[in-house]
């Protein structure tokens, strides 16, 4: 066994029994206050998440230095990759995620119950639920899936069998670890739910703690989705950013549950009321994010994302049931044993912002059902006619765009009501948006293939730009009073004075506003790919393509060989009238896993995106494949993910004690 097998595996050891120590003190303290109990439970935090640190860079270190006498390291790099990719590697495959995984988890643990360590009860119920999640991981990795397996009947190998060509690039290195995180993350919301409902813990500090992580973890699982439908868009080559695929619903679902939960949460803030509501929102996002990583790492559904079938699957299914049994029955042992029944809470009236937010929390657990449904339709099918069917991506848009277009709807309408605003301005702005852009859009293209979306699509592609220039005008708008009255009211401040008092004084609502606005662009872009052009075509140096008003010319192309990788350029040129541009999609072939990719050639502006790629090269004709695509509005998408995000981050900071008007 190498130095790196022995040391990794130690430290994973020491990790576990260090975690069932604590999790030995936190159930001595729930039964009595114990001095020695806590600082077990302090010394096993700490210990595990140290262990784990120290796997974690042994791991690493053996990547760098090209270590392949570890089987993770020699089936995920070799001599010629970047270290940068070698880095990224150590999430690839599925032992070193389940590191990443249990890392992250014993840092997030650590801190949490750190910071709670003098209310003895709600620490050892924190360490508790944090501290049986983590058992079950690094148990998998002990046993099951171990990141520092070594070969036992040969050496070492040379070079190893090197990353998935297409993993290797910047979004590969973020997208994987973003969504583990907020997979990761999710355990502690629910931690916190668990000991508000054990020990009847509904302080606003304590519920606020609970939104903080739950928005946290929603911002890692945004960006994580995000910058997955950005490699989707410029690696693979294929026009398109989501495909419905069941590792990429995975990811979706729990995404839906979680915004559900931070909606719901503003109505508990505001009312008091819904509190196992709430509960069963955070334990299902949960139980959810536990599902999608089954389903990555299982092979329960084919997938081109999942990982080869393994009996790794069957441990999660039994880990996920078990966790689903004690989450539904623990609030019914409570409740009887208490004796208790929750009062009855007052009738929220539909034609305000609190009937929107919870109409609007139904509607998305109801997208993330479809999408479940969809997802696991194909095992349904098996299971119940012992065939294989599968529900492709057409099922999906017929199923989810009326229900987005229904929840934007009603975000618009509950902004609107917020502020009780005069409805024209709004209203007109949005109207002479849709009635514009179509035709603005028509004008703009170059392909001489018909925008002929089908009328369902159109209609559904109309409503999200009525709904989506609806609610840029309504926050607009709220913007602007809010900054006349306090112009108002301090006559004295400059501009840049009024807009900090005045994010001092509702920095939440303006947040609230910024997510709308992102999730509003967001959509205004989707509705884009009901229009969305796209053609194969063969060019020649000496046979020119037409467009419409555009020529498309092959000017040659260009070779290069490097260590690892031998690639392909061809250079194009769109001339569109006086003007034009240059394109230069590429092929790249890598010697290690003997694999080719696509690097296609994009320029994107807010009305439209002109995608090329390189599909074929024949060198004796000469000739080109290509793939052009016409994409409206793509650019929207990538705008207003970034605008979504960063309105989301000050919503991270603790709360004020003076509480606030917030729509939301």
């Amino acid at each position: 066994m190498s130095e790196s097998a022995w040391l990794g595996q130690g430290a994973v050891a020491i990790a576990l029994v260090a975690t069932a120590l604590y999790v030995g003190a936190a159930l001595r303290l729930l039964r009595r206050p114990d001095p020695a109990a806590l600082s077990w439970l302090r010394w096993g935090l700490h210990t595990s998440a140290g262990a784990l640190s120290l796997a974690a860079l042994v791991l690493a270190h053996a990547f760098v230095t090209d270590d392949f006498s570890l089987t993770y390291v020699f089936r995920y790099s070799d001599l010629h990759m970047p270290w940068g990719y070698k880095l990224a590697a150590f999430w690839s495959g599925q032992a070193g995620s389940l590191l990443f995984w249990a890392l992250s988890l014993a840092w997030m643990a650590s801190l949490v119950v750190r910071a709670h360590l003098r209310e003895a009860q709600a620490a050892a119920v924190l360490a508790l639920v944090h501290g049986l999640v983590l058992l079950f991981f690094i148990g998998l990795m002990l046993f099951i899936s171990d990141p520092f397996e070594t070969f036992l009947a040969i050496d070492a190998p040379a070079d190893g069998q090197g990353l998935n060509p297409q993993l290797q690039t910047l979004a590969m290195a973020i997208h994987p670890p973003t969504l583990l995180l907020g997979y990761v993350a999710a355990t502690v919301p629910l931690a916190y739910a668990i000991a508000a409902l054990c020990l009847d813990l509904h302080s606003p500090a304590w519920h606020d703690a609970l939104r903080r992580w739950m928005l946290g973890a929603w911002i890692m699982l945004t960006i994580g989705l995000v910058v997955g439908m950005w490699w989707a868009y410029t690696e693979l080559g294929w026009g398109g950013y989501w495909i419905w695929d069941p590792v990429e619903n995975a990811g979706l679902i729990p995404w839906f549950v979680m915004t559900a939960h931070l909606h719901s949460f503003r109505l508990w803030e505001r009312r008091r009321i819904l509190v196992t509501w709430n509960y069963a929102l955070v334990a299902t996002a949960w139980l959810l994010t536990i599902f999608g990583t089954f389903l990555t790492r299982s092979g329960f559904i084919a997938s081109i994302h999942a990982f080869a079938r393994s009996e790794i699957g069957d441990y999660f299914m039994a880990f996920m049931v078990l966790a689903a049994l004690i989450l539904i029955a623990l609030p019914l042992v409570l409740r009887w044993r208490r004796q208790t029944r929750p009062a009855p809470a007052a009738p929220i009236p539909l034609l305000t912002q609190d009937g929107m937010l919870l109409l609007g929390t139904f509607l998305l657990l109801a997208t993330g059902a479809v999408v479940l449904f969809g997802t696991l339709f194909p095992k349904l099918w098996e299971m119940w006619h012992g065939s294989t069917r599968a529900l492709d991506a057409v099922w999906f848009n017929q199923w989810v765009p009326p229900l987005a277009l229904a929840t934007q709807s009603l975000t618009a309408l509950g902004l609107l009501l917020g502020r009780r605003l005069v409805l024209r301005p709004p209203l007109m702005i949005a109207g002479a948006v849709t009635a514009l852009l179509p035709p603005l859009l028509v004008w703009t293209r170059w392909s001489r293939i018909a925008l002929e979306p089908s009328p369902t699509h159109g209609l559904y592609a109309l409503g999200l730009l009525f709904t989506s220039a609806l609610i840029w005008s309504t926050v607009g708008t709220h913007g602007w009073l809010d900054f006349r009255a306090e112009s108002r009211r301090q006559p004295h401040h400059g501009l840049l004075a009024t807009l900090r008092a005045l994010w001092r004084r509702h920095h939440r609502r303006y947040g609230a506003y910024g997510i709308h606005l992102g999730l509003a662009a967001i959509l205004f872009g989707f509705s884009g790919a009901a229009l969305k052009q796209e053609e194969r075509l063969t060019l020649r140096p000496d046979a020119p393509a037409e467009l419409g008003g555009a020529t498309l010319v092959f000017d040659g192309v260009r070779e290069f060989q490097d260590p690892d990788k031998w690639r392909l350029y061809v250079d194009l040129t769109l001339h569109t009238g006086s003007s034009s541009q240059r394109f230069t999609p590429a092929r790249y072939a890598y010697r290690a896993t003997r694999m080719a990719t696509s690097e296609v050639s994009l320029r994107s502006t807010p009305l439209m995106d002109t995608y090329i790629a390189l599909l074929a090269y024949e060198a004796e004709d000469p000739s080109v494949t290509l793939l052009v695509i016409h994409s409206p509005l793509t650019w929207w998408v990538w705008l207003g993910s970034i605008v979504l995000v960063l309105a989301a981050l000050p919503g991270l900071a603790r709360q004020r004690t003076r509480r606030e008007e917030d729509p939301s």
